[in-house]
């Protein structure tokens, strides 16, 4: 039986719940958490210290991203220099909850901080085809079909939202669902944009290391104990998830050591390295230079192995020069004539291992229990999904 066949078995048999990640909101213009905390902490700091510097959304987000490939310094320091700008009552938290809220939504908020007018369950689906496509599946669902529940570690409410009429019931804190709505488990916590709805408290959210740490290592928390259930007792479906939680990975290793016999999905796009010229030559160039530190180490052997390509004359004169270029030897292949051989040498590599990392995140998956279905571009997703109620 293949995937498609499978779940949607278990959707004839309501017997599917849905597990949403950052990535079916980007789409809509909601940061990841990695850009999300940054964007609050640059917000922060603007106001107090950047003398009237005052980034607009887009590019609080855009500095964001950079700042991410830039910065070594791990998310958990950022997220405790946040802090340090709010007090701990309740007026502190308060305003915390307030930041997050405008910093999460600061591109779909008007002028006075309130959602704007033409956010609705249709803009909110036009704009964002793998949320149609969820809610798509939900509302598909009746008392006997479909899906069972939601869990989302998501802080937003744009699944209620676009699925407008259809009962659906926010749920973020231990309480019995309503049997007659859709139970969508928000378990690190809900901001809705509605301002109007109740949100999480300080204490109910899952936002900072010691708050993840708390729920983490609490088996008793209703979080876990929801997701564990529903791992345990129906089939998944993973989307816009990377599986780099590792409280959701140690739920899923406990689900399939219980012996539980419904498998988990998870839709992955299928990563292609990006190999290019210049990469290789840059490759090429760090391995010589590594080359001349070890001549330099004062193991002073022969060091002519150490490049790619046949010709190897003359590499100790050169590696004291520090200038060692292997020669531009044409390589034997069809496929890369021309190129030179070490170019084929490192692009051949690089292939290999990218394929063995292919199989073995497969190996890895499958020891918790999760079934990848490949795609390669986003746009994919919808199609997948859709199919699962035919």
């Amino acid at each position: 039986m293949d995937y498609l066949e499978h779940l949607q078995q278990a959707y004839r048999h309501k017997n599917i719940t849905l597990y949403l990640g950052a990535g079916t909101s980007i789409a809509n213009g909601l940061p990841s958490w990695e850009k999300l905390v940054l964007a609050m902490y640059f917000s922060v700091i603007g106001e107090q210290k950047m003398k009237g510097w005052r980034p607009l959304p887009n590019y609080l987000f855009a500095i964001s991203e950079w700042y991410l490939s830039q910065n070594n310094e791990p998310l958990e320091i950022t997220v405790r220099k946040l802090q340090k700008y709010f007090s701990n009552d309740e007026e502190g938290q308060r305003k915390f909850l307030d930041r997050m809220y405008s910093t999460l939504y600061s591109g779909l908020l008007d002028e006075n901080g309130s959602p704007a007018e033409d956010l609705n369950k249709d803009s909110l689906r036009n704009g964002n085809p793998t949320l149609d496509a969820i809610a798509y599946l939900c509302e598909k669902s009746t008392s006997s079909r479909g899906i069972q529940s939601v869990v989302t570690y998501n802080y937003d409410d744009f699944l209620e939202i676009a699925l407008g009429d259809s009962p659906a019931e926010s749920i973020f804190t231990r309480s019995v669902p309503n049997l007659q709505s859709l139970p969508v488990y928000h378990v690190h916590g809900f901001i809705p944009i509605r301002p109007d709805l109740p949100r999480s408290t300080i204490d109910q959210l899952v936002f900072t290391e010691t708050q993840y740490n708390r729920m983490a290592s609490n088996p008793d928390h209703w979080s876990n104990k929801v997701q564990l259930n529903s791992m345990s007792n129906s089939v998944g479906v993973m989307i816009g998830l990377s599986l780099s939680d590792r409280n959701m990975r140690r739920l899923l290793y406990a689900s399939k050591s219980q012996g539980s016999q419904p498998r988990n999905y998870a839709l992955l796009q299928r990563q292609k390295l990006n190999i290019t010229t210049q990469a290789l030559e840059d490759i090429n160039n760090q391995a010589i230079e590594y080359m001349h530190n070890f001549y330099n180490s004062g193991a002073k052997r022969d060091f002519s192995s150490s490049l790619l390509g046949p010709n190897r004359i003359g590499v100790k004169s050169a590696v004291k020069r520090k200038s060692a270029r292997p020669v531009a030897v044409k390589a034997a292949t069809p496929d890369s004539e021309g190129e030179p051989r070490y170019r084929y040498e490192i692009r051949g590599i690089i292939q290999q291992v990218e394929k063995l990392d292919f199989e073995q995140q497969e190996f890895v998956m499958d020891e918790l229990g999760v079934h990848p279905i490949w795609y390669d571009h986003h746009d994919e997703i919808p199609e997948i999904l859709k199919q699962i109620a035919t």
